[in-house]
């Protein structure tokens, strides 16, 4: 086994649409360029991120799939076109979205430096 920490979690600044089916939302400009190749990687297709809220039982049910990434106004945005899990966003809770799962196949070189829980396993 290998020692890594955690993978990092992109922080909800904001979103359009509703809590529930968010059409857009915005994470820290540092996450672009990995959105950008996570994207690329997909073909210009989709992929998924998990939603997690500090304090929650980590899930594997709350995701949110994302079609375009844009710097908008500072931010990284990110076009939602589906969301899973029953779940709301909530900025004062600190919403956050982790990197895509490699149980969707959306994994880059940058993320399986990261370990995905605490048990030692990495995102690759």
């Amino acid at each position: 086994m290998r020692a890594s920490s955690l993978s990092p979690a992109a922080l909800i600044s904001s979103y359009t649409g509703t809590a529930a089916n968010p059409a857009t939302i915005d994470i820290p400009l540092s996450y672009l360029k990995h959105m950008e190749a996570t994207l690329a990687e997909e073909g210009g297709g989709t992929f998924w991120l998990a939603h997690y809220q500090p304090g929650q039982v980590e899930t594997a049910t709350q995701f949110h799939e994302v079609s375009a990434v844009a710097e908008v106004g500072g931010k990284c945005r990110l076009t939602i076109d589906g969301t899973s899990g029953g779940h709301s966003l909530d900025t004062t809770k600190q919403s956050t979205l982790t990197l895509p799962p490699t149980d969707y196949g959306d994994v880059t070189d940058y993320q399986t430096s990261f370990s995905h829980v605490d048990d030692g396993t990495t995102w690759g």
